[in-house]
């Protein structure tokens, strides 16, 4: 599979659009932008992975990670996975083209409704359930969520997991994930 990120050094002068994160959101609207003949740069903190390239062991993924607290920064700037420690949040997130869904593997779940009961959400979303639905359809249409079929390749990842599943007790719910078509 070959690469899609270019080097700092191979951009143009100029362009008609510049996003910033190629996470979900950027991504789309990247793809937009360009098939809509807009010419498109979109910078991503961090590194590209291609499949087999991610970290295996406990060992190797403490190479890939990096913490930010109100103390400093430890790790590598473009680690993989990305903490943010502070007294009143804390963010896991991923650091590297793709964004967020190298590490959260594209799964696409609807939050439970007491998640927007917190007065921290906006009033809209808290007062408008109809709205949730609304959003969550538009996203849902666009990423099409389907959970990993049975006929592919077995997953170590799902392995493991289901190995867990077994070991604690609990049945193992394949979640759905989302693979952008935009």
């Amino acid at each position: 599979m070959a690469y899609l990120a270019n080097e700092f050094e191979t951009l143009e002068p100029q362009y008609d659009v510049v996003v910033v994160g190629s996470g979900y959101g950027g991504s789309i609207a990247a793809s937009r932008m360009a098939r809509a003949r807009q010419r498109v740069c979109l910078f991503e903190k961090g590194l590209e992975y291609q499949p087999g390239e991610y970290p295996d062991t406990e060992l190797e993924a403490l190479a890939h990670m990096q913490m930010d607290s109100p103390d400093g920064h430890v790790g590598s700037a473009n680690g993989l996975y990305e903490f943010h420690v502070n007294p009143e949040i804390n963010i896991f997130k991923g650091c590297g083209l793709g964004g967020t869904s190298l590490v959260n593997a594209n799964v696409a779940l609807r939050a439970e409704p007491r998640v927007y009961e917190d007065p921290n959400w906006p009033a809209a979303f808290r007062r408008d359930s109809a709205l949730m639905e609304k959003c969550y359809g538009w996203a849902e249409a666009m990423l099409k969520p389907t959970p990993y079929p049975d006929d592919q390749p077995e997953l170590k990842k799902l392995s493991a997991l289901a190995e867990s599943a077994d070991g604690l007790g609990p049945s193992l719910s394949i979640a759905a994930t989302a693979v952008a078509t935009a």
